[in-house]
């Protein structure tokens, strides 16, 4: 209760222009990045961890259901594996 009369009265202040002014954000926020450094680099879209995950579904399921779905799932998390670790080098080669 007590939280939301701080807030209500923060909101009531800066719709009467009363509030104090924005602090301005340090420069090393605003860099580019997660979390203000501009080493980390939030990586592209991409399909590859889905690729993974479905395959080692299908593969897991292939222990139940035959040996054909366990290969087919098992190729399909290979084939997601590889593209994702490409992708993961050719970000780094881009990044230094």
């Amino acid at each position: 209760a007590a939280v939301l009369q701080r807030r209500r009265h923060r909101v009531a202040k800066a719709a009467a222009g009363t509030a104090p002014p924005a602090r301005a954000t340090p420069v090393a926020a605003q860099a580019e990045g997660p979390f203000g450094d501009p080493r980390l680099v939030i990586p592209g879209r991409s399909p590859a961890p889905f690729l993974v995950g479905l395959g080692l579904a299908v593969a897991f399921l292939g222990l139940v259901f035959g040996a054909w779905l366990t290969i087919a799932g098992g190729i399909v998390a290979l084939i997601g594996a590889r593209t994702w670790i490409a992708e993961v080098m050719r970000e780094s080669r881009v990044i230094d």
